[in-house]
């Protein structure tokens, strides 16, 4: 990758894909003329041209090559985790002094005297804005976004117009609740607290997810979407900022995706899984509030009758949408399609790779079916 290419990063032209390349760079050959970005020893992206793209291309390149597309999930509530009940015991004293406290999601409002400290300081050590261009105030090797350290913060707050100096916002307001909630400092007056209201803070402002994803995957042009490496290299650079402070770290993430596997060997999955075992770095992440939506399945085959059925409620005039059905091997899996209007597309055999276009009629409807033995399901 180089600065000159590095426009294709933010470029809705071209479509990010993953390359498993595990040190070995000779699996980089295939895509040296689209750019390969080398995240770390194990992960590089390429940007492939939007025009080579299409509903096959999960079947070419294979499932794990496409960034999964995560959305906001937290909700907060410091009673109901306990939290505050073992804060008050004296001898834990536990407010967060000396601890660094990552939040990657939709930026921060920093203006916000619940990041200040009593002299008007921020105690934000930084803030990496991925939707602001620059060309060289990003953080080494990632090529896109700009670095505010917390001279320019303070500098700004001092400013009567302190977005002139640091032009970050959260218009969404996601990030700067969950902030809030992990180390607002303490108002006493308006009976509010943070987690860690002594603890300082390293923000990712993630970008949105490139309108050529979230077309794959019939995501609305409209919902806040974020895309797996874009958080991954947010994770290694706040990794990098708390060993340049000597901090210990906690990792806040509070997104989520009702993609892929859920079995731990996804991209982002694995690479928290090896940051988590780092000293010094906690990584915590949003669970469970979907857990009463229907969004999901699960269902253990009886040998005996040998299927299982999936009714899946869609609404009328619904424009598109993706699901997956992930199963246990090395179980064998096929499926069946039943419409409303009793149209019935028969068993579709299993294979190692398959990609099927199925055309309903009546339903004036069209499924694109993706067929993958994939080596990290479960």
């Amino acid at each position: 990758m180089t600065q000159e290419e590095r426009y294709k990063i933010t470029s809705n032209d071209y479509f990010d894909i993953f390359i498993l390349y595990q040190g070995n760079t000779a699996l980089l050959a295939p895509y040296q003329n689209n750019s390969v970005h080398i995240m770390n020893d194990r992960f590089a992206i390429a940007y492939i041209p939007v025009s080579q793209i299409s509903s096959n291309t999960i079947a070419q390149l294979g499932y794990a090559a496409i960034p999964s597309c995560y959305g906001l999930t937290v909700q907060e509530s410091l009673e109901a985790s306990g939290i505050t009940k073992l804060r008050r015991i004296p001898n834990f004293n536990l407010k967060g002094k000396g601890v660094l406290i990552a939040i990657i999601d939709t930026g921060i409002d920093y203006t916000n005297p619940i990041f200040q400290n009593a002299d008007g300081t921020s105690r934000i050590v930084s803030i990496w804005d991925q939707t602001i261009d620059s060309e060289n105030q990003f953080p080494e090797g990632t090529y896109f976004g700009t670095v505010y350290n917390t001279d320019q913060i303070n500098q700004a707050l001092k400013s009567q117009n302190p977005y002139d100096i640091v032009p970050s916002k959260d218009e969404n307001g996601h990030g700067t609740m969950l902030a809030g909630v992990a180390a607002g400092s303490e108002d006493s007056k308006n009976d509010f607290s943070g987690v860690a209201p002594d603890a300082e803070l390293v923000v990712v402002k993630l970008k949105q997810a490139k309108a050529p994803l979230m077309d794959f995957f019939a995501i609305p042009n409209n919902v806040p979407c974020y895309q797996e490496n874009d958080i991954m290299w947010a994770v290694q650079y706040v990794i990098s900022v708390a060993r340049n402070l000597k901090s210990p770290i906690a990792i806040c993430i509070g997104l989520g995706s009702s993609q892929g596997s859920h079995d731990g060997r996804g991209s982002l999955s694995s690479l928290l899984s090896v940051s988590g075992d780092f000293p010094g770095v906690v990584v915590c992440i949003s669970a469970g509030n979907e857990g009463n939506t229907r969004r999901h399945f699960y269902a253990a085959i009886d040998p005996a009758i040998g299927n299982s059925t999936v009714e899946l409620n869609v609404g009328e005039n619904e424009h598109g949408f993706s699901m997956e059905l992930w199963g246990t091997s090395p179980d064998v899996y096929t499926i069946d399609i039943l419409s409303p209007s009793g149209e019935y597309i028969p068993r579709i055999a299993e294979s190692l790779r398959a990609n099927r276009e199925i055309s309903f009629v009546f339903e004036n409807t069209t499924i694109f079916v993706d067929y993958i033995m994939d080596k990290r399901s479960t």
